[in-house]
């Protein structure tokens, strides 16, 4: 690494070094997120308003409540070349959606969650927004009592294939 790189204080590079766990000789690096609040009911909801996650893997998460993995609400997630295993909460296991927004989630995986209701996805009240969309996803071995995707209303899912 050079001089002005290990001197770099942009705000990605605090966040990565305060959460960067390991980095293997590949450069494959693991990170500790705990949260990421994208939106809040309580605010007013921001008009194209998206983040993405690519390539990076969810692993033994855990939320007293909902939303083990990812929690969402009222926002556009863009989930590509995701892996969501072994998390677990009361509801949404995996994910959780609710309240609006477009989730997209393409070429993911879902695998040995654990939830009382949608062990791998939890999608909540949709009173605006397509849905959640889906392409080319896995989603096996996930364990709970309602099932391993849980609608609680149908104009919540868009497409999944």
């Amino acid at each position: 690494m050079d001089i002005a790189m290990a001197n770099s204080r942009t705000l990605f590079d605090k966040i990565w070094r305060n959460h960067l766990v390991d980095q293997q000789e590949d450069g494959t690096c693991l990170i500790y997120v705990d949260r990421h609040l994208t939106d809040e009911l309580t605010s007013p909801p921001t008009k194209n308003f998206q983040t993405r996650l690519t390539n990076v893997g969810l692993q033994e998460g855990g939320a007293d409540g909902i939303g083990g993995g990812i929690f969402s609400v009222t926002s556009s997630l863009d989930i590509l070349n995701v892996n969501l295993n072994q998390n677990t909460a009361e509801s949404g296991g995996g994910m959780y959606f609710s309240y609006g927004g477009d989730p997209t989630l393409t070429n993911s995986s879902i695998i040995g969650n654990i939830s009382d209701m949608g062990s791998a996805i939890y999608v909540g009240d949709y009173s605006s927004g397509d849905g959640v969309n889906g392409e080319h996803l896995t989603i096996f071995n996930n364990s709970g009592e309602f099932g391993e995707i849980y609608i609680s209303s149908l104009t919540g899912i868009g497409t999944i294939s």
